[in-house]
């Protein structure tokens, strides 16, 4: 597996693990019907949104500065 494969599959890198396989397992399910996955859709969205600020402030965070 590669290393970006490896590294979107970490729950301690993507918090949003189940609902992005949760989505992707009702999309193959239902035949790719996006209409009987909206709830899991909206599930994998509200999880972005609420980890997306924290991990940008944590990533600007810990960047180096110029004196190091």
């Amino acid at each position: 597996m590669p290393m970006v494969t490896r590294r979107l599959r970490d729950p301690d890198v993507n918090p949003c693990l189940s609902e992005s396989d949760a989505s992707t397992r009702c999309m193959a399910e239902n035949n790719y019907d996006k209409e009987s996955c909206s709830s899991h859709f909206l599930k994998y969205k509200n999880c972005r949104k609420f980890w997306d600020p924290w991990a940008l402030s944590l990533g600007a965070s810990t960047l180096p500065t110029c004196e190091d």
